[in-house]
C-alpha cells in the first residue's frame, strides 16, 4: 500500500481533477472513438488540474459474470487512456463498479447489483473485476487510486419498500432480516414496525416511511462497509464515496429526524474518504445562497465529515457548484452572479478538507443513448444490412451506407431525461441522396448533399430504436446522437467554445497548489 500511496501523492499531490468522458458522457464513453485523448488532456492541463477520474463500468469489462473473463478490447483502452494522461503529466483515478452503461451486452444491470447482496458466485466475480482493475491500472506510473460510491448501490435501497408480496423473501435473501435479528431484539423490532413481531416470524422490508427505515439504512451501511473491506484486499486502499445526504426517518414516537450515514465515513482502511459535494447541501428548497453563505456551509459540512472520517483527507469527487437538470430545479441555488466568486472562493475550504476536487461536467455533454455512435468499435451495437458496413479514413471510422443500406440500433431500456428528443449526426453524401430516419414509429426523410451535420427533433419523448436507410445514392454518417437533455457545468460548451465559469475553475486552480 504504501508505495501506491507514493505513488498517488507524487504524481497528483493535492488532486485537482475532472470526471472525463471525451466528447460524449460517462453512460456511452466507452463505446466512442477516444481519437482525441492527446487534445483533451492538453487542455484539462493547461487549465490547472492535474489528474482525471474515469468511471469504469463492471458490465462492460466483464461481460460475463460466469466466466469472469475481462473484456480485453475495453483494457486496451484504458490502457490508451493512461498513456496519453501520462504525456500530459497527469494522474489517472479510477471511479470503480460505475453502474450505467450503453454497452449491449453483459445482462441486466439491475439483476447485476441486485445480485451482489444475495449471490456468493456474482460477488466473486465482481471481486474478480475489483481486482483485475487494479492489476491493471497498478502497472502505470501515474495510477493514482480507486473509490467506489455509494450511489451505484442505492437503487436496491430506494425500492426496498416497494417489494409486496417479495418483500419477506427478499429482505431474507439480501440479509436484511438476518442482520435486524442480530442487531435488535423482538421488542424493539416490534416498536420500529409498529406491529407485534414474534421471536420467530421473518421480516420483511418496511415502508420508507416507517420508522423501521432507519434499520434499512444501517443494514446497507454495514453492507457497503463489508463489501468495501472485502474490495480493498484485491485493490489496496480503495477509497468510497460516502452519502452526505441526510435522510429523513420517522421516530417511534412520531418525530422525524436526519439519519447521517456516519459509520461509512471512514471508508475503511482508505488513507482518505471521497465524497459528493453540492452547493445546495444544507439549505432548503428553492433558498438563493450568496457566495458568502455557500462557503461557509461548505466549510462545516466539509469540515464535520473530515472530523467524523477520523482526521482522514477528505477528495470531493464531484464538485456541484451548480445543477440544471430538471429533477432538481427545486434545490437551493448559488446567486447566478455569485457564482464565480462562489468557486474561486471554495479553494480555502477544499484546502482545509486536504484531498482535493474533481468537476464533474468539464464538457457540457448530451444524454445520448446511442451506444458506438462514433462507430470506432466497428458495427458494434449496430444491426447492417443491405450492404451498410464501418469503414475507416484517416483515423476516423464511418458508418458506409450504399443506396438501400440500412443500420439499426435497438435503443430499449436507455432513457433520455427531456420532454423531446432530438437526433443528430455528421453526414457526407458525394451525390444527391435521401435518407430515411426511423425512430420507433416517427419516421422522417431529408435530403443530403455534400457535407455537414443535421439535428432533427422527434415526435416521441422516448426513442425506442433508431435507423437510417440510404434511398437514391450512398451516404457516410458519423457522430450519431439520441438526446433529451444537455446538462451544462459551465466550463466548456459542446462545441468546445468557453463557458461562463471557465476563468473562475482555472482561478480556483490556481489558488490549489499541488
Amino acid at each position: 500500500m504504501a508505495a501506491l500511496l507514493l505513488t498517488w501523492f507524487s504524481i497528483c499531490g493535492f488532486r485537482k481533477a475532472v470526471t472525463y468522458a471525451g466528447r460524449e458522457w460517462v453512460v456511452n464513453f466507452w463505446g466512442t472513438e477516444m481519437n482525441t485523448l492527446d487534445a483533451d488532456f492538453r487542455q484539462i492541463r493547461e487549465d490547472g488540474f492535474n489528474s482525471v477520474v474515469i468511471p469504469v463500468p463492471w458490465r462492460q469489462f466483464q461481460p460475463d459474470t460466469g466466466k469472469r473473463e475481462k473484456n480485453q478490447e475495453a483494457y486496451d483502452r484504458l490502457s490508451r487512456i493512461f498513456e496519453a494522461a501520462k504525456r500530459q503529466g497527469l494522474g489517472v483515478i479510477l471511479r470503480v463498479s460505475y453502474t450505467w452503461d450503453c454497452y449491449p451486452g453483459g445482462g441486466s444491470l439491475k439483476e447485476r447489483f441486485y445480485g451482489l447482496r444475495s449471490d456468493a458466485s456474482l460477488r466473486e466475480a465482481w471481486l474478480q473485476y475489483v481486482g483485475d482493475l487494479y492489476r491493471e491500472a497498478s502497472g502505470h506510473t501515474n495510477f493514482a487510486g480507486g473509490f467506489l460510491t455509494w450511489e451505484d448501490f442505492w437503487n436496491f435501497v430506494e425500492e426496498s419498500g416497494t417489494y409486496g408480496q417479495q418483500s419477506t423473501r427478499i429482505a431474507k435473501e439480501s440479509g436484511y432480516a438476518a442482520w435486524a435479528r442480530a442487531h435488535y431484539d423482538s421488542e424493539t423490532l416490534s416498536r420500529y414496525y409498529g406491529r407485534r413481531i414474534s421471536e420467530v416470524e421473518m421480516l420483511d422490508f418496511p415502508d420508507h416511511n416507517a420508522p423501521a427505515q432507519r434499520f434499512v439504512f444501517e443494514w446497507n451501511d454495514a453492507w457497503m462497509n463489508q463489501l468495501l473491506a472485502d474490495a480493498q484486499k484485491v485493490f489496496p486502499d480503495l477509497s468510497m464515496e460516502v452519502r452526505l445526504d441526510l435522510d429523513p426517518v420517522s421516530e417511534a414516537d412520531g418525530t422525524r429526524k436526519g439519519y447521517l450515514h456516519a459509520e461509512t465515513f471512514p471508508a475503511g482502511n482508505a488513507s482518505y474518504t471521497s465524497c459528493m459535494f453540492s452547493a445546495p447541501m444544507g439549505y432548503d428548497p428553492g433558498t438563493e445562497i450568496t457566495a458568502d453563505m455557500g462557503i461557509q456551509k461548505a466549510g462545516e459540512i466539509l469540515g464535520n465529515l473530515r472530523r467524523l472520517a477520523g482526521g482522514k483527507p477528505i477528495f470531493v469527487d464531484q464538485f456541484l457548484y451548480d445543477d440544471n437538470t430538471p429533477e432538481f430545479a427545486h434545490n437551493a441555488r448559488i446567486i447566478e452572479r455569485e457564482l464565480p466568486s462562489y468557486i474561486t472562493g471554495m479553494a480555502s475550504v477544499l484546502t482545509t478538507a486536504g484531498g482535493g476536487y474533481a468537476v464533474w461536467a468539464y464538457r457540457d455533454y448530451k444524454d445520448n443513448a446511442i451506444y458506438n455512435g462514433q462507430f470506432g468499435l466497428g458495427a458494434e451495437g449496430w444491426k447492417l444490412t443491405g450492404g451498410a458496413e464501418v469503414e475507416n479514413a484517416e483515423s476516423n471510422a464511418f458508418l458506409f451506407l450504399p443506396a438501400g443500406g440500412r443500420a439499426m440500433q435497438n435503443l430499449s431500456g436507455r432513457t433520455t431525461k427531456g420532454e423531446k428528443t432530438w437526433i443528430s449526426f455528421h453526414y457526407r453524401a458525394e451525390e444527391p441522396c435521401s435518407l430515411r430516419i426511423e425512430a420507433g414509429n416517427d419516421a422522417k426523410t431529408v435530403a443530403l448533399k455534400g457535407e455537414g451535420d443535421l439535428t432533427l427533433e422527434s415526435g416521441l419523448s422516448q426513442v425506442p430504436s433508431l435507423s437510417f436507410r440510404a434511398l437514391g445514392a450512398a451516404v457516410e454518417l458519423d457522430e450519431v446522437q439520441v438526446y433529451g437533455f444537455v446538462t451544462e457545468g459551465g466550463i466548456y460548451r459542446c462545441d468546445g467554445s468557453e463557458g461562463p465559469y471557465l476563468q473562475a475553475i482555472r482561478e480556483l486552480n490556481r489558488r490549489l497548489s499541488d
